[in-house]
């Protein structure tokens, strides 16, 4: 039996979860870019575009959903702050349990829409979805000391 195409299979469907949970944050622009052309390139249902426009790098993902991303970048050019806009309220809710639930940032819920990763991934993630066609949901690199960040996890 050739497992080729199943250890491809396997890893095409790994590195679709894994895009659609991650935040970028501290990740260069050009790895950014590549990362959602990687998306295009393996389901044909989407189509990305781009747009790199004062620091701000925007990317509009179109297909089964869609998705409007932004983000900026600090003075050493690496992702400091994302926003991702879902124009479909089912997706939406898929794709906050996805980022929920990854334990990578081992997100603690401190209100409803306001989440900390843990202080080693220093992240917060604000969901926002007062308006029934798009949530938005906001990440921002947080440099907390520790006991900034004790103060805040705390329940």
């Amino acid at each position: 039996m050739n497992l080729k195409p199943i250890r491809f299979f396997i890893l095409l469907l790994f590195g679709l979860s894994c895009s659609a949970q991650n935040n970028y944050i501290d990740w260069d622009k050009e790895s950014i870019v590549k990362d959602f052309q990687s998306l295009s390139k393996s389901n044909e249902k989407y189509i990305v575009s781009t747009k790199d426009s004062s620091g701000i790098l925007k990317i509009e993902i179109t297909g089964h959903e869609k998705i409007k991303c932004e983000f900026r970048f600090d003075s050493l050019e690496f992702c400091n702050a994302s926003n991702f806009i879902y124009c479909c309220d089912d997706c939406s809710e898929k794709h906050i349990k996805e980022f929920v639930e990854n334990k990578y940032y081992g997100w603690i819920k401190k209100s409803p829409g306001l989440y900390y990763s843990k202080r080693k991934r220093k992240t917060q993630m604000e969901i926002f979805n007062s308006n029934p066609a798009a949530t938005v949901i906001i990440f921002t690199k947080i440099n907390w000391t520790k006991q900034e960040y004790k103060n805040l996890s705390k329940k």
